[in-house]
């Protein structure tokens, strides 16, 4: 797997290194670098310097042709160094390349690639997968040609201080928040460690050569109030010189609105924290789109609700991310909610599990103006012991169909990288004893996959969250249902379930938009097709579906018959 250093020609939408200089000490002064074409805006991309000394601007030519380039900077042996390079066609075969970097879709609901062929966002969880647990490059690629077999298109991956350490010496410094290289700054925040970014730079290009797009989360929101707003803008412009040549999403932290782990100290100074978290990422949010030329799309990550509700400026994302929690069937005591509640500094009552899942997703699609939703964290399969296929494929189908432009699947084993050899040493709490080798075969990231595989069969993009009337619900929550003008997609979810979350199952159904029509159900957990025939409404456009193959869930599928007017 290349490092982006060792492609010598530069191609369209490819990045390629432009050693500017070696420097004998460490790179004090910024530098940027203007690319430009005649008749084309410049391209300004900030510098950075390597573990070798180099530095280097990364560049991903936007079209072919010559670019010049000049660099700027306070530094005088780094001010004034001019350029140029040319640029051929792309001629290989990864669609991230092919197609374009990502972007929101003109309806506002969806994501794209930059030649306009939708992506559907269908994520894993590898908060920690640029530590040693993961070793490279074997057991890194072996997890990765995993996932690309499963159908995943999109990895969550860390590239600074990670979440379930304390923000204490001992949580930050811990070894397992480094890797071959040792931590992302030297041992007491005196500068960035280039030797850990170096190492970074080669799992993240080995995703994007594999056709994934890294979502690159900046860190965990509490350091903030550790390493301080300027180290915060150091960190976030070094990972913007390294990876915004790539096709990339920009997460600038985790649990933005997390004051981090309790310190039983002050309530009234972790509330302060809090506030200076969820002010401050939000400007960074708009730091990063201003150094990022190639305007890769930008969200955070919350603790609960929403990124859009919980930040004071949500005004710079470009994706909405939920996290619907890690309960499914039951919810915690009233007492743990209530706690939640009020370390979240949440204005009504957090609301966990599936009835929760449902409410936060509907809420977060319905918010104007329309911005694409993605579930960047649900209940993470085996996490606490539970949570196996059959939630996966819940909250995977009940979110699609009520709107999202995406889902992250997570396994506890992989989230955090607990290896059969080196098992996770949490300074906070043990979510789970699972490790990745176990946890890369459990079924419901296959069934995820899958889900990519059935929703690609149609023109996904368009569908839109069907409103069934009241009065055919009973006293459902929701329909689970989405439709375009030649199908509609039903979920109807296992009878294991409250009524109330039961979706259709069991109900009349208006097929009027999509008459005359034939019906099949899709069983879930494998893409087979079970034939229902034509559909033979009443005179109300109403048909009354026949029942599921089983008492699992299903999905159902009714369509236009090609042919048939």
């Amino acid at each position: 797997m290349e490092r982006p250093t060792a492609r010598r020609e530069p191609e369209v939408g490819v990045p390629f290194d432009v050693i500017l200089a070696d420097l004998p000490g460490d790179l004090v002064a910024d530098v940027d670098v203007s690319f430009s074409a005649t008749g084309k805006a410049a391209y300004v991309v900030p510098a950075f310097q390597s573990g070798d000394g180099s530095v280097r601007a990364r560049f991903a030519p936007p079209h072919e042709g010559r670019f010049d380039y000049a660099t700027s900077s306070l530094e005088p042996l780094l001010d004034g160094i001019h350029g140029d390079l040319e640029a051929r066609p792309y001629g290989g075969e990864n669609q991230l390349y092919k197609h374009g970097r990502i972007r929101v879709a003109s309806s506002g609901r969806t994501l794209e690639h930059g030649d306009g062929s939708p992506f559907l966002w269908i994520g894993d969880t590898w908060w920690m997968g640029l530590g040693t647990r993961l070793r490279w490059p074997d057991e890194f690629g072996l997890l990765l040609a995993d996932r690309v077999d499963k159908g995943f298109s999109l990895v969550q991956i860390v590239a600074g201080p990670l979440p379930d350490f304390s923000a204490t010496p001992e949580g930050i410094w811990h070894p397992q928040q480094a890797n071959e290289a040792g931590w992302p700054w030297d041992k007491g925040w005196a500068r960035l460690n280039p030797h850990f970014f170096d190492r970074a730079d080669l799992r993240i290009a080995a995703l994007v050569d594999a056709g994934i797009v890294p979502c690159i989360v900046g860190m965990w929101g509490y350091y903030l109030t550790v390493m301080g707003t300027d180290r915060v803008r150091r960190h976030w412009r070094n990972l913007v010189a390294r990876y915004a040549a790539f096709p990339v999403v920009f997460c600038v932290a985790g649990e933005v609105n997390h004051p981090g782990p309790s310190d039983g100290g002050d309530p009234t100074d972790r509330s302060a924290r809090q506030l200076e978290q969820v002010a401050t990422w939000g400007r960074m949010i708009h730091e990063v789109r201003s150094l990022d030329p190639f305007q890769n799309p930008v969200t955070a990550h919350p603790a609960h609700p929403d990124a859009r509700r919980c930040l004071i400026d949500p005004s710079g994302l470009d994706i909405n991310m939920i996290q619907t929690s890690h309960w499914s069937f039951h919810a915690p005591s009233p007492d743990e909610s209530r706690e939640m509640t009020e370390e979240l500094g949440l204005s009504r009552p957090i609301r966990l599990g599936f009835q929760g899942a449902v409410a936060l997703t509907a809420e977060a699609v319905a918010e104007i103006p329309a911005m694409p939703v993605v579930n960047g964290e649900p209940s993470y399969e085996g996490i606490m012991g539970g949570n196996w296929q059959d939630v996966q494929r819940f909250l995977f189908w009940t979110g699609m169909l009520s709107g999202l432009a995406g889902f992250t699947y997570g396994a506890d084993g992989i989230w955090q990288m607990a290896s059969a050899r080196e098992p996770f040493s949490s300074t906070v709490s043990r979510w789970g004893t699972s490790t990745w080798q176990e946890a890369m075969h459990y079924p419901g990231g296959r069934q995820v996959g899958l889900g990519r595989q059935i929703l690609e069969q149609f023109k996904w993009w368009d569908l839109r969250p069907l409103d069934v009337p009241r009065a055919s619900q009973a006293n459902r929550l929701n329909p689970f249902a989405a439709s375009t003008e030649d199908f509609a997609l039903y979920y109807l979810p296992s009878g294991l379930l409250d009524d109330k979350l039961r979706g259709m199952r069991g109900l009349p159904i208006d097929v009027s938009t999509v008459r005359p029509s034939m019906a099949r159900f899709i069983d879930p957990r494998t893409t087979r097709d079970y034939p229902i025939g034509p559909v033979e409404p009443d005179s109300d456009g109403v048909w009354r579906p026949p029942t599921p193959p089983s008492r699992e869930d299903w999905l159902l599928v009714v369509e236009s018959e090609p042919g048939r007017d």
